[in-house]
């Protein structure tokens, strides 16, 4: 890579876009439960966070702090630094995360499974969702997820800060995707004239 800039793209080279729409994330939380537990709280993790697939795998019973609500993440795309970033969690997945690791004694490790294990199994809720195409993924969902928080107005440099964007250019992508006023905007050129 050598110097050259790296540009995130949210559609493939047809076109297709490569993040997982709203009511795609809807359908994604409902397919869930036909998960076990502990692959539909490793998803939940990645679905409230926009954690890289191998970020929401390394996470540790030491990361997640129960009182104040987050989870630290270790940021896993940062070349010999590193970089860690809290990300606040929803106080339902707090009482399920907490009482799936106090039910199992777990003292350091939270996931069973292998990255490549978890790899398989978002496709087969992916499929279980009807979710097909480029953003049936783990970068679909984490792409999904700041999108989802451009819609509610978060402010980019918060989602840059969560999704361990070095650069603000970068976060800026999901901004120029689908800033919360263009919908405002097109809908005031639909009104009658």
């Amino acid at each position: 890579m050598g110097g050259q800039l790296v540009t995130l793209t949210l559609f493939d080279h047809t076109g297709r876009r490569k993040y997982l729409n709203q009511g795609e994330r809807e359908k994604f939380l409902n397919a869930l439960n036909n998960q076990g537990l502990e692959t539909r709280l490793f998803f939940l993790l990645l679905f409230w966070t926009g954690a890289r697939i191998s970020e929401g795998h390394n996470t540790n019973v030491s990361n997640i702090d129960f009182e104040e609500g987050i989870v630290v993440i270790k940021s896993l795309k940062k070349r010999n630094k590193t970089v860690f970033r809290t990300i606040p969690l929803p106080p339902e997945y707090c009482l399920l995360l907490k009482a799936y690791i106090e039910e199992n004694h777990l003292q350091s490790r939270i996931w069973s499974k292998s990255v490549r294990s978890y790899s398989r199994y978002i496709k087969i809720v992916m499929r279980d969702a009807c979710i097909e195409g480029p953003q049936a993924s783990s970068k679909g969902l984490r792409h999904g997820f700041a999108v989802h928080c451009v819609i509610r107005r978060v402010p980019v440099t918060l989602i840059q800060s969560w999704l361990g964007h070095s650069n603000l250019n970068i976060t800026m992508i999901y901004v120029q995707l689908l800033g919360p006023e263009a919908m405002e905007f097109a809908q005031r050129i639909w009104e009658e004239p």
